[in-house]
């Protein structure tokens, strides 16, 4: 089972690498 935190963690870095990468 993953944690809910590392879930969350996983998510949010996917989210900032995947804006920082549209945007530039």
């Amino acid at each position: 089972n993953i944690s809910v935190g590392g879930f969350i963690i996983c998510v949010f870095c996917i989210s900032i690498v995947f804006i920082s990468s549209s945007q530039g």
